[in-house]
């Protein structure tokens, strides 16, 4: 697999986690966080540390943690840990109504767009740099 896919994999393995955190599918949650933790771990070695992107990719992972947590207690024990649901639900809710998960992938994406933006090998390119080199001619060899 080269760099682009792995990086790939990273992205959508995090687009996944948010897009299953917005269902009650507890399940589906658990399967996606567990492939999550995985490309994160891997994305600390395939992207500089000045990108940070491993950092952000944490602290996605941490808010998702809450909120797969908040869908797991809330499918148990129904309103038994009302007041922890809540203080938990308020925690992951940022300005402007957006949740904190959905700030950070917004950075993610805007963090990701150089690793991740496919560029066409120009051809002229491609002749400078990997110009046929001259052969020189054979000479003939004789057989006694």
């Amino acid at each position: 697999m080269d760099l682009y896919d792995r990086r790939f994999a990273i992205y959508t393995a995090t687009l996944e986690l948010f897009q299953v955190s917005m269902d009650n599918d507890v399940a589906a949650i658990s399967h996606a966080f567990k492939v999550h933790i995985t490309r994160v771990a891997e994305s600390q070695y395939l992207f500089s540390e000045q990108s940070r992107i491993y950092d952000r990719l944490k602290e996605f992972q941490d808010e998702a943690f809450k909120i797969k947590i908040l869908k797991e207690e809330s499918a148990k024990d129904g309103q038994r840990n009302h007041r922890l649901i809540r203080h938990m639900y308020d925690q992951s809710i940022g300005a402007g109504g957006h949740t904190k998960l959905d700030a950070i992938l917004q950075d993610l994406q805007i963090r990701l767009r150089p690793y991740l933006t496919y560029r066409a090998f120009d051809p002229i390119i491609w002749r400078y740099w990997f110009k046929p080199k001259k052969l020189k001619p054979l000479k003939p060899i004789e057989i006694e």
